[in-house]
């Protein structure tokens, strides 16, 4: 054991014992001290490097990496990433393969469109149009007369858009491209635009228009939209049973969604419901479409209005079967 005199013992000998120990931490902490900044000086030369690979890392990629990796950013909404790989690209390819190139820019043009920081749809259009300009007869050319529309359509709000003027672009994208999903895309936007307030006569006009549309694509990617109009059109000349129909054929009809197995239906199934029961009054298929909702979303907040409308039917069903009164002033009705 150390002794260390104490300054009432040896008050001669008090100060170097008490400065050896100060010494002795002192030192410690210069070598801890030294260690660190050696290890310091070490990592500084990895980060740099490590940052000049990140940095570098896209410029080395050829444009096949580039574009996925350009996508992937985009699907994660880091747009300025995106926007630098998607350019990239279209430099790296532009000596060697048009279509990456074409890629490249349209990329770019998405990120401009539809991120919601520093949107800049002009510059996305003016994007759209180098592919149109440069590549009419590319893969991506139909895409980009699209997207033109889109954006006049969706992507602003004031001032408000020219509907028809829109619809007769439509129109004519859908002539020029048919078989292209493209086309068969502006297609069913074209109706989406006609059928918001739709009369009687325009509907009348619209339904072979549509019909034709699945005689002549029956493996479209639209079939469900297209469908969905056609149910629309017939629920405006009151024709319930039709409109029902139809209703079904859209949701049996849509596109499954690969990435996602587990899509949500309840919505449909509410949907299609609530048609059956207050339009068509179907009530087999409201129950059917109903308890399949209580089935496959029992915590779904509609739950509790399905059960009270599986009692509502079945009462109703109970007073015609005993000749009851169901009109609104009969005594049954009412009770």
């Amino acid at each position: 054991m150390k002794f260390y005199p104490s300054e009432t013992t040896f008050a001669g000998a008090v100060k170097p014992a008490r400065k050896r120990r100060e010494d002795y931490f002192l030192n410690l902490e210069k070598k801890a001290t030294r260690r660190k900044y050696r290890l310091a000086w070490t990592l500084v030369p990895l980060f740099g490097l490590l940052l000049s690979s990140c940095r570098d890392r896209d410029i080395s990629q050829s444009a096949e990496e580039l574009i996925p990796a350009g996508w992937e950013s985009y699907r994660l909404g880091e747009f300025d990433r995106a926007v630098e790989q998607f350019q990239k690209a279209a430099q790296v390819a532009s000596k060697e393969d048009q279509n990456l190139s074409m890629q490249g820019i349209f990329g770019e043009a998405a990120c401009w469109q539809y991120r919601r920081d520093g949107k800049d749809t002009s510059r996305a259009a003016a994007l759209y149009n180098e592919i149109i300009q440069v590549a009419p007869r590319r893969p991506l050319a139909p895409w980009s007369k699209l997207a033109k529309v889109r954006i006049q359509h969706f992507g602003r709000i004031e001032p408000k858009p020219d509907y028809e003027s829109l619809a007769r672009e439509y129109a004519a994208i859908y002539e020029r491209y048919p078989d292209h999903p493209a086309g068969q895309e502006a297609f069913v936007n074209r109706f989406h635009i006609l059928l918001f307030d739709p009369s009687p006569d325009l509907v009348r006009h619209s339904l072979p228009e549509l019909k034709k549309f699945l005689a002549r694509h029956p493996e479209s990617p639209f079939l469900s939209p297209v469908c969905a109009q056609i149910s629309l059109c017939y629920k405006v000349l009151k024709e319930r049973d039709e409109s029902l129909s139809w209703l079904i054929r859209a949701f049996e009809k849509r596109e499954k969604d690969q990435g996602n197995p587990n899509a949500d239906n309840s919505g449909s199934y509410w949907s299609i419901g609530r048609a059956a029961e207050y339009e068509a009054g179907n009530f087999t298929v409201a129950r059917s479409y109903y308890q399949r909702l209580i089935d496959e979303y029992p915590k779904d907040q509609r739950i509790y209005e399905v059960r009270r409308a599986l009692r509502r039917m079945g009462e109703v069903e109970d007073i015609v079967r005993r000749g009851g009164d169901l009109s609104p002033d009969g005594g049954e009705a009412g009770s």
